[in-house]
């Protein structure tokens, strides 16, 4: 339904990127890049599991909130080795941030406690705005729980022969029910505590 536009051409801007390209230009093309990988590893056929299935992988935590922290993370590793040259500070010093301004959505009311007992689904098909930062910090969360930096492509990688829900409970050892509990308690940690998840870059 167009819902993803790709342009060829006889350049590619992953491969290209040289130093003095901005963090900002970068993060974009990688968060954009990790949905073709999601794609492809949906096998484009992600409208034949069933309702359930779609639910949860077409999520937009899951969909944005993974593209953005695998887009951060890299970001951060090109920025140590040199090949971008603008710094926005450490990937910690960022997700501090994220973390604030979702506690301010949480103290002001934004974000109620329906929306954190279910903010992966659509919200009347529209995109969730918070999948990108707690979507972000959630992707983080599963890392830790896994002890493992790629955990969401070891999912990805299981997917297809598991189905989400056997995926899931196979790569972190929790049921998707489990995570929100565990997650929504995560949330209630101080900014300091939370922070020790995340890689330290």
């Amino acid at each position: 339904e167009g819902t993803l536009g790709l342009i060829i051409s006889s350049n590619s801007a992953v491969e290209g990127i040289t130093s003095g390209f901005e963090s900002g230009a970068a993060s974009i093309i990688f968060h954009e890049y990790f949905h073709i990988y999601q794609l492809h590893k949906n096998t484009l056929d992600i409208y034949d599991y069933g309702e359930d299935e779609l639910k949860f992988i077409d999520a937009s935590w899951f969909i944005e909130g993974g593209g953005s922290f695998y887009a951060d993370k890299l970001v951060r590793t090109k920025i140590n080795s040199g090949l971008i040259n603008q710094s926005n500070g450490t990937l910690r010093e960022q997700y501090s941030q994220k973390m604030e301004f979702i506690k301010n959505e949480i103290t002001n009311g934004n974000l109620s406690q329906d929306d954190l007992d279910n903010f992966n689904y659509y919200k009347d098909k529209n995109w969730n705005i918070y999948g990108y930062s707690l979507g972000a910090w959630s992707v983080a969360y599963l890392n830790s729980i896994a002890s493992n930096e790629y955990s969401l492509i070891d999912f990805y990688d299981k997917f297809s022969d598991l189905g989400s829900k056997e995926a899931f409970l196979n790569v972190y050892g929790i049921t998707i029910e489990e995570f929100y509990t565990g997650f929504n308690a995560f949330l209630k940690k101080s900014v300091n505590e939370q922070i020790e998840i995340i890689p330290d870059i």
